[in-house]
């Protein structure tokens, strides 16, 4: 391993570390198997096409690791809990089931990994959607040190690759990476930012309040 490499290798382990805690703390809180198990299917499907045409295997490598775990934990505390399997899937889910089985199968049979890996990158592209529209509909505020270790990450991918790419299709994975990352990170941190305005204001509300109370019914000690 290379400098860029044991980097890379540091910062995407503590990211998935630090995420995948905050998604299991909960212990009310089951990861759907199924719909973990979708997106573990293109991970899997970017890490194979990927490293069909390029060396850079550090961050594809993580991410399969990290969304496997996500899987093995969500199964682990269904059959505990003894809840059923939602089937239920999102329009989004039956696309990335559909594109995904699809570039596999075109890989098979034209060999030719480049096309059915720029085909993926769509669906992980798109893999950030939902959480950009909770951040933005909703207000959702994510754990800021993860995504700022992912972002990070995949810009030390995005540099790593600059330096010794072969081919320009390989700049997909860490441009997608690192744009849907920092994206989710400045909307995240813009929500912490207007929450913590929010509570300071309130809390100055609250203090006027108590002074024009005071004001109004002075007392004598």
């Amino acid at each position: 391993m290379n400098s860029f490499e044991i980097a890379e290798f540091i910062v995407f382990l503590c990211a998935s570390i630090l995420y995948i805690y905050h998604l299991t703390n909960n212990k009310y809180f089951i990861p759907n198997p199924l719909g973990f198990g979708i997106w573990l299917l293109a991970d899997a499907a970017n890490l194979f096409t990927y490293l069909d045409f390029s060396k850079f295997w550090v961050g594809p490598v993580i991410m399969v690791l990290g969304v496997l775990i996500v899987v093995v934990i969500g199964i682990v505390r269904t059959v505990i809990s003894k809840n059923k399997i939602s089937y239920k899937l999102a329009i989004l889910d039956w696309f990335t089931i559909i594109l995904v089985t699809s570039s596999i199968v075109f890989w098979i049979i034209t060999n030719n990994a480049v096309l059915s890996n720029l085909a993926i990158q769509i669906v992980l592209a798109m893999g950030f959607i939902p959480i950009i529209k909770e951040l933005i509909v909703e207000k959702k505020i994510e754990p800021l040190l993860p995504w700022t270790l992912f972002s990070i990450g995949f810009l030390i991918v995005l540099i790593h690759t600059l330096n010794y790419y072969e081919r320009w299709e390989e700049l997909f994975y860490p441009v997608i990476g690192l744009f849907g990352d920092l994206t989710v990170l400045i909307l995240s941190g813009y929500n912490k930012v207007i929450e913590s305005i929010s509570w300071w204001i309130k809390l100055l509300l609250k203090m006027r309040l108590l002074v024009s109370f005071f004001l109004l019914f002075p007392f004598e000690i």
